[in-house]
């Protein structure tokens, strides 16, 4: 039931050194270098993991447990602070104080001989990579830098290797194919996967109602659609229509940023028929672009405790199975943002509610012992008196 911290420290990796904006690539060589070298990890290790045959064959293991090793050692040149990103995303810094150490656990565990849950992790990069560089328009753009995946990939592995190098142009032409059906994809999880980070670049990133109309309608044609994504496209098709009509709208300040996100995510919650319906997708994706302006623009203004609380509770939603731990950072940076403060305690509520269904199962809630003293942290920091529990 619950994703382990190491799942998602682990993946965070790909997401730290490829947020940089374009002018901090420009003036370091050296981290152009780094990241690419990361790339060409990235791309040897998704040809791996995807092949039962290459990576259960112990001929491999010796080559895999060395990509695994470079990873971790980029994480820790990529955490330093004369290196790493210099963007004003507060949740960042908290992603890279666990990196070192969570990245070093991850290869442990494959030397162990866990290889079943080091693979898991290693399918799940490509989608924190995407989920990192589709959040706005800032950042890097490699689409004319020679970063090809360096072994034949299959079309959703290589639109996800593009993805996670920014080149998303040649990762929605990918994406495509298997989303009209032109390429079967293996299970109905692939399909959607393929919609929903094709959307997620073309809403937040690309920020092209034109381009997001074109993978809902995509999704339309495929013959193979499961009803309950059918039902999805017809209302992100709406969704889509109204973000057309409502294209002129441009915000530029912090006040009008926190309006617009909050006009969003109201209209996302009244079309919703449930918390976890994915039907108000296009609308919770716009109101985390918008989110991440505000963030980028004002870091510690008026209204970022609030923002990144509402970022977390977009994500609840976005992601409920490919990055089910990422809220929690949100509302863990609310908290510290904005301590002894009613925000702060809503995040913290929020915070809460979530780990204990996270560890609830068939047989009750059984919290570890370094999730109770987390909560305790937590709830020091966000209650009315300092240091009262």
């Amino acid at each position: 039931m619950k994703t382990t911290s190491s799942l998602i420290i682990f993946v965070s990796l790909l997401t730290i050194p490829m947020c940089v904006p374009q002018t901090t690539l420009g003036e370091s060589p050296q981290l152009k270098e780094k990241m690419q070298g990361l790339y060409r990890s990235l791309a040897e290790l998704l040809t791996d993991v995807s092949s039962d045959e290459r990576f259960n064959d112990p001929k491999n293991a010796t080559r895999i447990e060395r990509e695994i090793k470079a990873l971790s050692g980029y994480s820790h040149d990529l955490n330093k602070k004369d290196l790493g990103s210099k963007s004003s995303d507060p949740t960042l810094p908290i992603i890279g104080e666990f990196l070192v150490s969570e990245t070093a656990e991850a290869y442990r565990s494959f030397r162990e001989g866990r290889r079943d849950y080091a693979r898991s992790i290693l399918r799940s990069v490509p989608g924190y990579c995407i989920e990192c560089h589709s959040r706005n328009p800032m950042g890097a753009d490699f689409q004319k830098l020679p970063l090809e995946p360096t072994t034949d990939l299959k079309p959703l592995e290589r639109a996800k290797f593009f993805a996670a190098t920014r080149q998303f142009d040649r990762s929605i032409e990918d994406f495509q194919k298997v989303i009209k059906g032109e390429v079967k994809a293996n299970n109905s999880y692939d399909l959607e996967d393929a919609i929903r980070n094709a959307l997620t670049i073309a809403v937040r990133f690309k920020r092209n109602p034109a381009l997001a109309k074109q993978v809902v309608d995509g999704a339309g044609l495929n013959l193979g659609l499961p009803k309950f994504l059918e039902q999805d496209v017809l209302r992100w098709r709406t969704s889509i229509q109204e973000w057309e009509r409502d294209s002129k709208r441009k915000v530029v300040t912090e006040a009008g940023l926190y309006a617009e996100a909050q006009r969003l995510i109201a209209q996302a919650r009244k079309m919703q028929s449930y918390s976890m319906d994915h039907g108000a997708d296009v609308l919770y994706l716009r109101a985390s672009s918008v989110l991440y302006d505000l963030l980028q623009m004002k870091p510690n203004g008026k209204h970022a405790a609030d923002a990144l609380m509402l970022q977390g509770m977009c994500y609840e939603v976005l992601s409920p199975r490919r990055l089910e731990t990422l809220h929690y950072l949100y509302y863990e940076a609310c908290i510290r943002k904005a301590p002894h403060t009613e925000t702060a305690r809503t995040c913290y509520r929020q915070y809460e509610r979530s780990m204990f269904f996270g560890y609830t199962g068939s047989a009750g809630t059984d919290l570890p012992q370094e999730v109770q003293d987390k909560l305790l942290e937590l709830w020091s920091m966000a209650s009315k008196v300092k240091g009262k529990l």
